[in-house]
């Protein structure tokens, strides 16, 4: 839900009036289900862009088929779908592990609701087809990605600081 949630609220940051229309498949890889239920949602509820949470050509491929936009998941389909691919975003678990193994040799706790983002690298975007996507999308992309990286590193120098003054006798 977090990822329909994360992309809504970004459709609605560039077109307040976007909505959004979920359509389950009760499967997490079935192509077939996965492009009725895309196919579904252009016919029927007239979507005019299509994202999916789901890993097969399924989605993508009612898109190309009906000439509407997509955004895949989890890897990107321009090769298989040129005419409507936007971008993608795919999960890198290298933070995670890297705090979990950090914890263990620590012997610290973990949070128990970790969420990566952007910023933490846990969540990268594929390049952006330009062919699809609107002009300046991949250079407001990079821009946000740069300052995305900029907050993550003050923000880690703002911690060491304060650990430093806290360790500072007075």
């Amino acid at each position: 839900i977090s990822g329909m949630t994360s992309f809504y609220l970004g459709a609605r940051s560039v077109c307040p009036s976007a909505t959004m229309k979920v359509r389950y498949t009760g499967s997490w890889y079935d192509q077939a289900k996965e492009q009725e239920a895309a196919t579904a949602l252009i016919e029927k509820d007239k979507c005019v862009l299509i994202s999916q949470h789901a890993d097969s050509l399924g989605a993508p491929t009612a898109c190309e088929l009906a000439g509407v936009p997509n955004v895949s998941y989890n890897g990107s389909t321009e090769s298989a779908c040129p005419n409507t691919f936007i971008v993608s975003s795919r999960i890198d678990w290298t933070p995670y592990y890297e705090m979990v193994i950090k914890a263990v040799q620590d012997g610290t706790s973990l949070d128990s609701d970790w969420t990566g983002t952007l910023k933490t690298g846990s969540v990268v975007l594929t390049d952006v087809n330009e062919k699809v996507a609107a002009k300046g999308t991949a250079e407001r992309a990079a821009e946000l990605l740069q300052l995305e990286q900029l907050a993550a590193e003050l923000q880690q120098r703002s911690e060491e600081m304060q650990t430093q003054l806290l360790r500072t006798p007075r």
